[in-house]
């Protein structure tokens, strides 16, 4: 019996983590006083400090010329993005329908005027996640996360698999 609660006090006294004010070991405060690191990220229980509704100007992933125009709008609580139109020199302006989406897709085929790219984004405090993508250069939809750093600026993270890219988008006045 006297060893099995040295044992057990052996394994209680490794769960714990020693405090370094008073100087007493407490179980598991580790978890919870653990410094803050570059990578954490405050979540704001008021929302985003900006508003990102309104149009967006995407710049084109291999050159960064400009791609499209996005109007963002805020529907049943979540952001959804339009294609509103192609700025001049889009190497998409040619594009009348969405030949590349997937079959079961109800955008096939549908006129790329008005077609959704972004939808499903919620808010979660100071971002909106979960969302989804439409890459037109590939007609896949992915997984999306949007924050506003900027009051000009629509940072749109793309998971592509285990990647993720980040768009810069610019709103138009």
């Amino acid at each position: 019996m006297k060893i099995f609660v040295l044992a057990l006090s052996w394994v209680l006294m490794s769960a714990a983590a020693y405090h370094p004010l008073t100087s007493v070991f407490s179980p598991l405060s580790w978890v919870s006083e653990s410094p803050a690191s570059d990578n954490c990220e405050i979540i704001s229980p008021q929302g985003p400090k900006y508003d990102p509704t309104g149009t967006w100007l995407v710049p084109d992933p291999r050159d960064g010329k400009p791609w499209m125009l996005v109007d963002v709008k805020m529907v049943n609580g979540e952001l959804r993005g339009t294609l509103k139109g192609y700025p001049a020199g889009s190497r998409f302006a040619h594009m009348k329908k969405c030949e590349l989406c997937p079959r079961d897709d109800k955008r096939k085929n549908a006129p790329m005027m008005g077609i959704v790219i972004v939808e499903k984004v919620a808010p979660l405090g100071n971002r909106f996640v979960n969302g989804e993508y439409l890459d037109l250069e590939n007609g896949r939809v992915y997984n999306c996360n949007i924050s506003i750093p900027k009051a000009d600026e629509l940072w749109v993270e793309v998971a592509y698999g285990r990647m993720y890219k980040k768009q810069f988008w610019k709103r138009v006045r």
